[in-house]
């Protein structure tokens, strides 16, 4: 992201590590940066979405049924950080954030 406008200026990083094996496409997001201050913040269903979205984005010939669901696995790290946002801080909405 590009900043949290809560603080000074500075990138706050969303780390992504992705891994294709077998079992399918697994998404590891430990580390990113810790919720800021505004609604740029992303909670749980809405990190999942994102990433079901992405993944059927980049494999559109992949039919999106149970085994896709199946397929694509994440953690999405401890909550407290943007992309695991809980409670009472500001998050985005599923529809405008992925």
């Amino acid at each position: 992201m590009d900043n949290d406008p809560g603080k000074a200026e500075g990138l706050m990083p969303i780390k992504i590590k992705l891994t294709i094996d077998d079992s399918g496409i697994h998404y590891h997001l430990a580390g990113s940066a810790p919720v800021v201050a505004t609604f740029l913040n992303s909670g749980y269903g809405t990190t999942f979405s994102a990433i079901y979205a992405g993944t059927k984005t980049f494999s559109p010939d992949v039919p999106l049924n149970s085994g896709f669901y199946t397929a694509v696995t994440a953690d999405i790290g401890p909550e407290g950080t943007v992309v695991n946002a809980c409670w009472p801080n500001a998050v985005t909405g599923f529809c405008s954030g992925p």
